[in-house]
């Protein structure tokens, strides 16, 4: 038993000794975590003073340049009288005590000036700044040198004179710097014990140090001076012996503006963190032991009284259930603690085993159950997940496709124009063949008038957003385009859509000169009937016929108005609800609304074609060249342009002119009134429908009748008596809702009249119409 007991204090002395481990290994990394911290530290503290310090120097450089710039720009100096020069150098130098001398030099390098008198030639065209300044005809700084004149340890910063009028060389002039002055600079740096700081110049040369100056001053730093000029800036330390065999870790930044002429070199001492590290872990490891120590000491007297006795008494209770003594207690005073709890739970043990066996093959089972409900209702939801997610997809893809093949524009910019993203619409419109092509021309629009985005910009930064904005722009090709554009503001984006109305634009134009046309027509018929004042009495009637033919046209003008405001309105709602409802409307809607667009855009130009030509036969600038046509050819011609519409209504179109009657007529007023006739016939004619052209007769009478035969709707007898008559408004809807203006016939009767023939026609309702015309 005694061995026992001994294991069990041994293990849990072990476990106790095993407790201090983490916190031996925390103190551990602790200290190496306080040294690379330190290190760390260090590193940058020393970065921050070697760029502090090259700051420095810059400055000083730069205020040096600026001295040799004033100084050249002198009278004394461009005048070159080197007496006057002298004198000015000599002042200079006595309020800056950190210049050794100043002087100027010829192209030669011979020093025709100096701060110091000249009492004999000195030259300097040996010296490696004046070989430079030679080659590169710029400011440079010169390496450790004696002074000539001065004698005493410095370096040179030279400018060279480019702006002498009257001579022909290139002079120079100088300053001979005072190293005392950079030393001072350096001395005053407070760096960690051994730590070095040294200024170097492009040989390796030392300038400058902040220990033990007197020593090293003009000494080549080290063998390895080859590796800081081929390195500069890295910011990596390097571990290097010093010339003054002290290993430290140096970091090497060339002075701005020095052209690489000059070198800090800053050094830290490893041996001083060292120290300080050393000094943590001996007091950190001595800590620790005593710590140990104490524990393993109580831990072995505590463990005979809490741990030991109670174990005893439960090994000989193990021993009787072993033997087959179901019956036997444990018996553990109350102050043993999680030993007693041990006592009670290994009583209650034995005669739970049974009831507890079969409590758990009932949860067991119970459990199964509910695991394979959770994993069925789990399957679901992840199915479910996935079909969300595939209709979203599905619904992105959708919304892609509506914006890529969409007609109205849609843009992205931000507020100084480079364009984000557009759509196929825009590149048609704007003549570009890719994206990638925009973004290598930086820009998309291109206005025509720069005041114009001006204005929308003022316009976006007042409001946020601007609607039916219209301007003129620029496509890649150069071309005119007007576009009507609607642009939200957000977050220096611009969101935006865009239609381009440049046939709308040119329509307006077209309608604007006819307009004009008839006021001309109006104003000339005012003038003729003011001339002819004289012919009181026909005048008087023919004012009246006038009045009565002008209420005529007014009322016709009336009606074409009406008939234009139509599709303009349809044009400017459909062009509104793309600006508005864009992200809401589908392909199929965006189809139905392009159609209705293309249908009154069609019906707009065949309108205004009319009332073109209608125009110019009423003002009687309508060239007639009549000729002889033969008539089969001209009407196979009109069915070929209007085949296609044709097709759409599945109607046949049969042409029976004899194959070689001849007509006398102008070509485009004869062509002009079977393309009209023909595509009444179509529009008014049900699907399946004929349509049949040909002549009543066929003889060697100079009145021919020619008819267009249809199967369509038909006329009744009201309509009959408006058509012709240019005061009343003849205009309804084909079989299939086409578009109609009434303006066709009205240009027929015209034009057959010219030839002095006549029109007229025979209809019968739901039983077809025929068109008859003669021409002499």
């Amino acid at each position: 038993m005694k061995s026992f007991k001994f294991g069990i204090r041994t293990r849990l002395i072990l476990l106790t000794m095993l407790s201090i481990l983490p916190v031996f290994i925390l103190m551990m990394f602790h200290i190496k975590d306080d040294y690379q911290r330190k290190f760390s530290d260090l590193q940058s503290d020393a970065t921050a003073i070697a760029d502090l310090t090259a700051n420095n120097f810059e400055e000083y450089i730069e205020s040096t340049k600026q001295t040799l710039n004033v100084l050249a720009l002198s009278k004394e100096v461009r005048e070159l009288n080197t007496s006057g020069i002298s004198s000015l150098f000599e002042n200079v130098k006595k309020k800056c005590n950190y210049y050794n001398n100043i002087g100027l030099t010829d192209s030669a390098g011979l020093n025709i000036a100096s701060a110091i008198k000249l009492t004999s030639p000195v030259y300097s065209n040996d010296k490696p700044w004046f070989k430079r300044l030679q080659n590169e005809r710029k400011f440079v700084i010169g390496d450790f040198q004696i002074g000539k004149l001065t004698k005493k340890p410095g370096i040179n910063m030279a400018l060279p004179l480019n702006n002498l009028p009257e001579s022909s060389t290139l002079p120079a002039i100088y300053v001979a710097m005072n190293l005392d002055y950079f030393q001072n600079l350096l001395a005053n740096i407070k760096l960690p014990p051994d730590g070095v700081i040294n200024l170097i110049d492009r040989n390796g040369v030392i300038l400058a140090r902040n220990l033990s100056a007197e020593s090293y001053i003009g000494r080549i730093s080290g063998a390895w001076t080859a590796f800081i000029f081929n390195n500069p800036n890295n910011e990596k330390f390097v571990e290097v012996l010093g010339i003054d065999s002290i290993s430290r870790l140096y970091r090497y930044i060339h002075v701005p503006k020095s052209n690489g002429s000059l070198l800090i070199g800053i050094g830290v001492s490893k041996k001083y963190l060292e120290k300080q590290t050393n000094e943590i872990l001996i007091n950190d490891f001595f800590g620790l032991i005593c710590c140990l120590a104490g524990a393993v000491i109580l831990a072995w007297i505590i463990s005979k009284r809490s741990v030991i006795k109670q174990i005893d008494i439960l090994a000989n209770a193990s021993k009787k259930i072993a033997a087959g003594d179901k019956d036997v207690l444990v018996e553990i005073n109350s102050g043993a603690g999680e030993l007693q709890q041990l006592a009670t739970v290994f009583n209650e043990m034995i005669a739970s085993v049974k009831k507890y066996s079969e409590q758990m093959e009932f949860l067991v089972n119970e459990r199964t159950n509910e695991l394979n409900n959770k994993n069925l209702t789990l399957e679901l939801v992840i199915e479910e997940k996935k079909i969300t997610e595939l209709a979203l997809s599905q619904s992105e893809e959708k919304y892609r496709n509506i914006v890529e093949t969409s007609l109205v524009g849609v843009f992205r910019s931000n507020v100084q124009g480079d364009i984000l993203y557009v759509n196929n619409s825009v590149l048609k419109t704007f003549e570009f063949s890719s994206f990638n092509e925009i973004k290598s021309k930086g820009s998309l629009f291109a206005y025509k008038f720069p005041e114009q985005r001006d204005r929308l910009m003022e316009l976006l930064k007042q409001n946020g957003k601007v609607e039916n904005y219209e301007t003129s722009m620029l496509t890649s090709n150069g071309n005119d385009k007007f576009v009507l554009m609607s642009i939200v503001l957000n977050d220096n984006i611009l969101d935006g859509t865009l239609i381009d109305i440049t046939d709308r634009k040119e329509a307006e134009e077209k309608l604007k000169n006819l307009y004009n046309d008839l006021v001309i027509s109006k104003e000339n018929i005012e003038i003729n009937l003011y001339e002819n004042n004289s012919l009181l009495e026909a005048i008087t009637q023919s004012e009246a016929n006038l009045k009565e033919t002008l209420a005529v046209k007014d009322k016709f003008f009336s009606i074409i108005a009406h008939d234009l405001k139509s599709p303009f309105s349809g044009f400017l709602g459909i062009t509104k609800l793309f600006a508005d409802n864009i992200s809401d409307i589908s392909i199929h809607e965006l189809k139905e609304l392009s159609i209705n667009m293309k249908d009154s855009a069609d019906n707009l130009y065949k309108l205004l074609e009319n009332l073109l030509e209608w125009s110019r036969m009423q003002r009687g600038i309508t060239e007639f060249e009549p000729d002889l046509w033969i008539l089969f050819h001209i009407v196979n011609e009109n069915i070929y342009l209007l085949n296609e519409f044709a097709k759409q209504k599945n109607i046949k179109i049969y042409n029976k002119i004899p194959e070689k009657f001849e007509i006398a007529a102008d070509y485009n007023m004869i062509n002009t009134v079977f393309r009209n006739l023909i595509s009444n016939a179509i529009k008014f004619t049900h699907r399946g429908g004929e349509i049949e052209i040909g002549i009543s007769s066929f003889n060697s009478d100079s009145h021919q009748k020619i008819y267009v035969k249809d199967s369509g709707i038909g006329i009744n007898d009201e309509l009959k008596g408006k058509l012709f008559k240019i005061d009343e408004r003849v205009s309804r809807k084909g079989t299939e809702n086409e578009p109609s203006t009434g303006l066709g016939l009205l240009l027929c009767k015209e034009y057959i009249e010219k030839y002095n023939g006549k029109i007229w026609l025979e209809s019968e309702v739901d039983n077809g119409t025929t068109f008859y015309f003669t021409l002499t």
